[in-house]
Parts: structure tokens; C-alpha cells; sequence
């Protein structure tokens, strides 16, 4: 029997996580490598999965200029064109102070529609195996309780972007540092 499996990526976990050691991926190959030969590598199971979905859960600075709004939403936009991508974005919390300046910027929101999509879609029995590509703590809870609900459930980003909490509560860590070549971008010589 063939198990589905949907990847529910943190867009700036897994960037951050990546260049921290000059990688630049590629989210079709980081896909097709965790559905294809993560499995087998990690021994996570003998057959390959069946790709469902990917959802790559982003951020929006909207304390940039327009012009670089705009060419963040084209990259998310070449992501979602992606056949079995499902980009969500999420305006970046932004603080400012009483000269109307920028003196703080964070994510709200994205942890939580992950770990919602994640609890939910596995109680819905949408999939039979989850690939969480993110590395905070606090999502340790969504997992457990993905693997209560009896499904398969495995951690991959890079070492210096994910917590040991996370990594442990998952069934396996995939390191990606480890398989870089699997998944960096590919330049093709002119």
C-alpha cells in the first residue's frame, strides 16, 4: 500500500536554516528528495510515498518598498505555480515607533496555520505521512499529537535552524545540511 504524504514547509525557518551554511535549495528538489530518497536513506520505510501536497507557509514584509513587496509575492507566486504547491502568506508583524520608524519585525501567525493544518489534515485522515520542514520548539505539541492520531510524522531542516525538542518528538530528524547536493539550486553552464 502506497502512503501519502504531505510536507508542511516554514518558508523562513528552512531560509534562514539554509543559508546559515550557503545553500541555496530548491523547493521542487527539496520535494522530490524528501518523497523519493528520504525514505529509503533514513529507513523510514521499504516503498516511496505518494506525494499529495506541499505547503510552504511564508511571510510578507510589508514594511518594504513596493517594489520589493512585489518581488517577494513573484518568488511565492513560482512557488505556487509549482504542480501540488499551496503557498500562504502572512503579513510580518511590524512595530514602529512614535516617528513612524521601523524598530521591530516578526512572524505571526505561520507556526500556528502550520501546526493547525498539520493537526487538522491528520485527523481529517488527509495523509498517512507528514514531513515537517521547520525547526521551532513550540510545534513539538502539533507533532505529538499528529503520531496520537496514528500517522507517521518526521522532522527535516537544517541542524542550525531546528531544536533537539522538535527533532526528538519526531518519529525521525532528517538532516539537510547532509544532502545538499539533493537539493540546491542546480546551475546549468551557459
Amino acid at each position: 500500500m502506497t502512503k501519502r504524504l504531505m510536507i508542511f514547509a516554514d518558508n523562513s525557518n528552512l531560509f534562514r536554516g539554509a543559508r546559515s551554511i550557503g545553500v541555496h535549495f530548491r523547493y521542487e528538489r527539496l520535494a522530490k528528495y524528501l518523497a523519493t530518497k528520504a525514505p529509503l536513506e533514513y529507513d523510514l520505510d521499504t516503498e516511496l510515498y505518494d506525494l499529495r501536497r506541499v505547503f510552504v507557509y511564508c511571510s510578507l514584509d510589508i514594511s518594504k518598498t513596493k517594489e520589493q513587496q512585489e518581488f517577494e509575492r513573484g518568488v511565492y507566486r513560482s512557488i505556487n505555480a509549482i504542480p501540488k504547491f499551496d503557498v500562504l502568506v502572512y503579513d510580518l508583524k511590524i512595530i514602529y515607533d512614535a516617528k513612524g520608524c521601523v524598530i521591530d519585525k516578526y512572524e505571526k501567525g505561520v507556526d500556528v496555520a502550520l501546526a493547525t493544518d498539520l493537526l487538522l489534515m491528520a485527523a481529517n485522515g488527509s495523509y498517512d505521512v507528514a514531513i515537517v520542514c521547520c525547526g521551532d520548539e513550540d510545534l513539538k505539541k502539533a507533532v505529538e499529537g499528529v503520531k496520537s492520531l496514528g500517522k507517521e510524522i518526521y522532522v527535516a531542516a537544517f541542524p542550525r535552524s531546528c531544536s533537539p525538542v522538535l527533532k526528538d518528538a519526531s518519529l525521525c530528524y532528517i538532516d539537510l545540511a547532509k544532502h545538499k547536493d539533493e537539493i540546491e539550486l542546480v546551475i546549468k553552464p551557459k
